[in-house]
């Protein structure tokens, strides 16, 4: 007899394809010489906060903005710890 298996802590598909947008993202910033990448990351910071703020009067849910926020700051903290190479 088959019986489901809860794994509704593993991470989706989703998460999974996004790390990995991540991932390339912030590679391709690490090998970016004429931004400085603490520049980018105050530019960065200052639009998702802007976007935030522009979501509120959008017909968007609040996990998405959620989880775009969330997106935001594994982002930065990806940037952040690359500037130790």
């Amino acid at each position: 007899m088959k019986q489901d298996i809860n794994r509704s802590h593993q991470q989706t598909f989703d998460q999974g394809r996004l790390d990995a947008l991540e991932i390339a993202f912030a590679t391709f910033i690490r090998m970016q010489q004429e931004v400085p990448k603490d520049v980018f990351c105050q530019v960065i910071a200052k639009n998702a906060e802007t976007w935030e703020e522009v979501t509120l009067d959008m017909p968007v849910t609040d996990q998405y903005r959620n989880g775009a926020a969330f997106g935001f700051r594994q982002l930065l903290l990806q940037l952040s710890s690359s500037r130790r190479d």
